[in-house]
């Protein structure tokens, strides 16, 4: 996989043409995480584009 983006709390790689992964930084707390993945999904249930 190639890497195609990096920040303070994580690496973003491309997955397919179509998708991407990003790798939180270990020292990024849980809660963050799953608090993200929350709000992205309302998101996307609206019919937003999200990463």
């Amino acid at each position: 996989m190639e890497r195609i983006g990096q920040g303070r709390t994580a690496e973003i790689y491309a997955y397919s043409n179509e998708h991407i992964m990003k790798l939180y930084r270990m020292d990024f707390p849980l809660e963050a995480v799953q608090n993200e993945f929350r709000i992205s999904e309302l998101v996307f249930k609206k019919g937003l584009p999200v990463p």
